[in-house]
């Protein structure tokens, strides 16, 4: 028997059952060995499974209750039962005492084990963060690239000609988020194995400009020709009084193809083709005999010559045509990759973080070259079996990282396990690579032998689950494998490896059949129902809802708990969709017998409750310059949505000179001319209530005051002051909201405008997470549905794309082997049905196929979630009548009107589609709705009573030197202090005069100083400079120290301003405002006697009145 086991595990048939049964009997054999075992999975949420069902089995054999591999490990280790049980409790109590040892862990998590452990050699500090959220560090640093512009001459003509490119393709000028969508590329596993020498001509941007102009040469040269021809062409035609309307089918005749040459439509149609050294097919036997004379003249005298070099030079160069122009549109964004990864180390270093997609490129620098096994037991553990659960969504990158371990147990007798099911593999936009598992795994290591195991017996789902998945996903491998070789014919030669398409989605879901664990009894429900529409998307999308919402109600009926119902979508936009018409059909029926309560990560977003728009829209106020439609937004959002779903008494309290704020605005049915009118007057007649925070006089101390506040102290003085705290149903969002500010607020800059930033970017979709006991309907995505199971399964949008969407096509990263495209090893282009004629057609169908398996695996995960019922809700299509019009309703619209003709063992085997299809209603309908026997177990749980923040003046306060620097309240104090501040600042910065521009620069950057203040002020400091003795002191003969400490002993120091000094000279200089006193130059002379000490013998202190531009020396 071989020492490496895959199994290839279906949808519920209990993997995680033989991973604990293969990881007992390994303990079992050696009651240490759990020190030695790495089991090794893909999210936490299988991690704490894995761990939790072998401690539970250790618990149950230790306890004497029944287990199921009791039978089995008796077997393999040849101990009674008696013994084994107190072997262990042994082993149980080992585990438990020495937990640490007790290897269960994701892929990423025993990485960054591998990384702490190597912090020293790539010189990372070793209290480095890990940084999950790529985007905000991507953004960054493209902010950083932009203001670096003005410094690199060549990267500012760069950024100048893309914007200019992007214009010209009728792009957005803004060109950022097209710099953002494609730096994306550099936390892939495709860009971060990209070698030195590619790297070093990617950073090149000369080298890039010249290709780019050779590749714009390409498409002139063919242009130039082809339009060359056509205009010989047509020239040939004039001269025999001929026009393309005298051939047959006359305006659309085989010769209008010359006068398209001359527009740039090069593609020929078939009766281009057909016409070629085919006089015959000229004309016909009705066309003139002059015509038809002069028709066979010109074919003579070389239009036809004419048009079979045009489809010669088409055929033979417009794959490097095609090849050219999709690539041009990308080579702006590819010469800023580097200079965005090289920002983007910049800012992990300056940081002191980790992206988590780093992690096994950093493995991968460790461990080359190196003797691996001995790398890895600097960690501290020696692992001599491994078990790689999920191995279908493992990457490339790892599964490098982990194969020499693997090598190295197999070659010392260890044993291995690898599980997984290339049909649940949904994960390649994290670089899971199914193909491992295919094909790679067994490449990598046939010498040693492969022990394969089919798990085909579902446990999960019931029979008519079962037996409907079996035919569908067996109908729909195939016409979709059909449907992608259609496609590949249509493309004649221009694919290499065509052989390897033809058969793959095919071999895919060659396992696809599964038996039946679960008693004849529980036959289950399935229901398809495919729905014609005739409006829009969105009317079909609403039908959907509504019908998932009447069944939801069936199902609790018969019993069924709400706990029980899963509605699985493609995406949070759609989850959230369904929760708020959820939530809209629990608040419109408050009497309801059923329950509407929804439970959703994915869907419940924090940023949409009233509450949190609430302060976010007071944030942005604080944040920027005035803005009256937020305020409007504000005062709205409180009088219409939060102030009546307060107690009477907080609205009594919140009453403006006792009359109610609704009457002041009209009522909630405005319409829209009047809600334009109320936005835009709302200022003359502003809430007392709002006042202090808004108005325009009345709020400027108030608004200087929280902007010096901690960003969640902000939050919850807005939360008491507007009494948001007494609407318990925004009491989740409340929390979760201050939550998010606190773990902001730990790892970020503090200030409103970083963090409004952020929240625009990022933190907008962050969402309530909710206990997942709570007895509620769950609306999850589908990737996150993976792993889990439930009673009753509802799919209401079952319509998303099987080929990648036109408007989100992916970048592909191509090889071209023509010059010159090949200058350059790696091209990025966009997935486009254009490069079917292209050198990178194998790469376009290669994107294809793997985004159909992609989408088909969707589908999989989605059916086999079910146990009892699923119920599916697609868009009937009454035009499909072949392919599958790139939808799964059109998938499964196809397989129900095409159903298979089954043979006699088929039926042995697979229901017919037939007999449970009916054409009328659109629907497939398997089985029965049968009453739920599940009992209802109470869970345990509790209701919040009160919101608990603050109080207020409980907090610590710090003094805050300068605090009103920024102060706008017209006072002539306060004036002259920011005044005194802004110039103390300025003359810090200014060490001779050639620094006064690059001093104003930077207020101005700093957005301490306007604009249009700085000719004034420019003028103002040249004319204080203007005096002899100061004009000396920066005209650059000096060495100037500025802002630099006298240590004075005892661990107090002295700062003055400006220390100069030139030979033996020293000058002392302190800047003030205001007017002369004495207690200024008693802190210059003070200076003086500390410099003294230090040897400055003849060392001259003077105090700068710098408003009055007086000089006072001190003695």
């Amino acid at each position: 028997m071989s020492n490496l086991k895959i199994y290839k595990a279906s949808a519920g048939s209990g993997k995680t059952f033989q991973i604990t049964r293969e990881y007992l009997k390994l303990i079992f054999q050696e009651p240490t060995a759990y020190r030695h075992i790495l089991a090794v999975t893909f999210t936490n949420k299988a991690t704490a499974e894995m761990k939790g069902r072998i401690l539970s089995e250790l618990y149950l054999l230790a306890s004497g209750q029944p287990s199921q591999h009791l039978d089995t490990l008796m077997s393999v280790s040849g101990i009674p039962e008696e013994a084994l049980r107190k072997l262990a409790n042994k082993i149980l109590k080992s585990v438990l005492h020495d937990y640490s040892r007790f290897s269960v862990s994701t892929i990423d998590s025993f990485f960054q084990r591998v990384v702490r452990a190597f912090t020293r050699e790539i010189r990372l500090h070793a209290s480095f963060r890990t940084e999950l959220d790529h985007r905000a560090i991507l953004e960054e640093a493209v902010e950083r690239l932009f203001l670096g512009i003005d410094d690199n001459e060549l990267l500012r003509e760069w950024f100048l000609d893309f914007a200019e490119q992007t214009l010209q393709v009728g792009q957005n000028w803004n060109f950022k988020q097209h710099i953002l969508e494609r730096g994306s590329e550099i936390f892939g596993e495709a860009f971060r194995t990209f070698d030195e020498e590619l790297i070093a001509r990617m950073e090149d941007k000369e080298f890039l400009a010249d290709y780019g102009k050779k590749l714009k040469m390409i498409a002139e040269e063919f242009d130039e020709r082809m339009a060359d021809i056509g205009r010989k062409a047509i020239a040939l035609m004039t001269s025999h009084g001929l026009s393309p309307e005298s051939f047959k089918y006359g305006k659309t005749s085989f010769a209008s193809y010359f006068p398209k040459l001359t527009e740039g439509k090069y593609e020929p149609s078939a009766r281009v083709l057909k016409a070629v050294d085919n006089l015959d097919d000229w004309s016909t036997k009705t066309t003139d005999p002059a015509v038809k004379n002069a028709i066979a003249s010109a074919y003579d005298e070389g239009l036809n010559s004419l048009l079979n070099e045009a489809l010669q030079y088409y055929n033979e160069e417009s794959p490097r045509v095609e090849s050219a122009k999709a690539v041009l549109p990308n080579l702006y964004t590819l010469g800023v990759l580097t200079d965005l990864a090289s920002k983007v180390k910049e800012i992990s270093l300056e940081k002191n973080i980790l992206i988590l997609s780093d992690t096994a490129q950093l493995l991968n620098k460790v461990i080359a070259g190196s003797d691996t096994p001995f790398v890895y037991e600097k960690m501290g553990s020696v692992y001599q079996h491994f078990m790689l659960d999920e191995f279908q969504d493992t990457s490339r990158m790892q599964w490098h990282n982990l194969n020499p371990l693997v090598e190295n147990s197999l070659a010392e007798g260890g044993q291995n396990m690898v599980v997984g099911d290339v049909k649940q593999s949904i994960y390649r936009w994290r670089n899971g690579d199914w193909n491992l598992l295919a094909n790679q795994l067994e490449n990598d290591f046939q010498h040693y032998g492969l022990d394969k195991v089919t798990l085909d017996t579902n446990w999960r789902s019931s029979k008519n689950v079962i037996d409907f998945n079996n035919i569908i996903f067996r109908q729909a491998s195939e016409f979709l494998q059909d449907d992608v070789n259609a496609q590949l014919e249509s493309t004649g030669d221009t694919i290499k490896n065509k052989g390897d398409f033809e058969n793959l989605i095919a071999k895919a879901y060659a396992d696809h059949f599964q038996k039946c664990a679960k008693s004849e009894s529980e036959n289950g429900y399935v229901r398809i129902e495919l729905m014609e529409n005739e409006g829009s998307k969105d009317d079909f999308r609403q039908m959907a809802i509504n019908k998932t919402i009447s069944n939801i109600e069936k199902m609790q009926e018969l019993g069924y708990e709400p706990g029980d119902i899963a509605i699985l979508v493609r995406n949070k936009r759609e989850g959230a969709e369904i929760a708020k018409a959820l939530l809209e059909k629990k608040l419109a029926t408050p009497d309801s017998a059923f329950s509407y309560e929804v439970i959703s990560n994915d869907s419940l977003f924090v940023g949409n409750a009233a509450t949190v728009k609430f302060i976010l829209n007071y944030f942005h106020i604080l944040a920027g310059p005035k803005n009256k439609i937020r305020e409007a937004e504000m005062i709205h959002e409180f009088f219409f949505y939060l102030l009546p779903s307060m107690p009477q008494q907080e609205q009594v309290l919140l009453k403006n000179n006792g009359k109610q704020q609704l009457d002041l605005f009209g009522t909630s049915k405005m319409d829209q001319d009047e809600a334009a009118d109320w936005y835009f007057d709302y200022m003359n007649n502003m809430p007392a209530l709002f006042n202090p925070w808004l108005g325009d006089e009345e709020s400027v101390a108030l608004k200087n005051e929280l902007r010096g506040l901690p960003l969640y102290n902000l939050a919850e003085r807005l939360i008491r002051e507007f009494r948001l705290n007494s609407i318990s149903g925004e009491w989740p969002y409340l929390q979760a909201f201050l939550d998010i500010l606190l773990d902001y607020t730990r790892t970020e800059s503090a200030d409103i405008n970083s963090f409004v930033d952020w929240w625009e970017s990022t933190g907008f979709s962050k969402t309530i997470s909710v206990a997942e006991e709570q007895n509620a309907i769950r609306v999850l995505t589908i990737h996150k549905s993976k792993g889990l199971e439930f009673p009753v399964v509802f799919i209401p949008f079952c319509d998303w794309p099987v080929y990648p969407d036109p408007k989100h096509a992916p970048h592909l990263w191509c090889k071209p082997d023509s010059e010159p495209l090949s200058e350059l090893a790696l091209v990025p282009v966009k997935y486009k049905k254009n490069l079917t004629n292209s050198l990178f057609a194998d790469e376009y169908f290669t994107e294809l196929l793997y985004s159909a398996v992609d989408n088909l695996n969707l589908l999989y995960v989605a059916f086999t979630r079910a146990k009892n019922a699923l119920v599916v809700y697609g868009a009937y299509n009454p035009k499909l009548t072949k392919g599958v019009g790139n939808s799964m309703s059109g998938l499964l619209q196809r397989i129900f009107e095409n159903p298979p003709l089954l043979d006699s063992e088929d039926r042995q085997h697979y229901i017919d589609i037939t007999d449970y299809w009916n054409m009328e209603e659109k629907a497939f309908e398997l089985g029965a709705l049968q009453p739920s026997g599940n009992v209802k177990t109470a869970t345990d749980s509790f209701a919040l009573t009160n919101f608990q923040f603050g109080g207020k003046g409980d907090s610590l306060k710090i003094r805050l030197h300068s605090q009103n620097y920024f102060e706008i309240t017209p006072s002539d104090k306060l004036e002259k202090v920011n005044y005194g501040q802004l110039m103390h600042e300025l003359f810090e910065n200014i060490i001779t005069t050639h620094d006064i521009d690059r001093a104003l620069n930077r207020m101005l950057f700093e957005g301490k100083i306007e604009k249009t203040a700085m000719e004034n002020l420019r003028n103002e400091i040249a004319g204080k400079l203007e005096e002899d003795i100061i004009h000396s002191w920066f005209d650059g003969s000096w060495k100037v120290l500025a802002e630099r400490d006298i240590l004075r002993g005892k661990e107090r120091t002295h700062r003055p301003d400006r220390v100069m000094m030139k030979d033996d000279q020293l000058v002392v200089v302190d800047y003030k405002t205001g007017s002369e006193n004495e207690k200024n130059r008693k802190q210059v002379a003070g200076y003086l006697t500390d410099i003294r000490k230090m040897g400055y013998a003849h060392a001259k202190g003077y105090v700068w009145y710098i408003q009055e531009n007086k000089l006072v020396e001190v003695d």
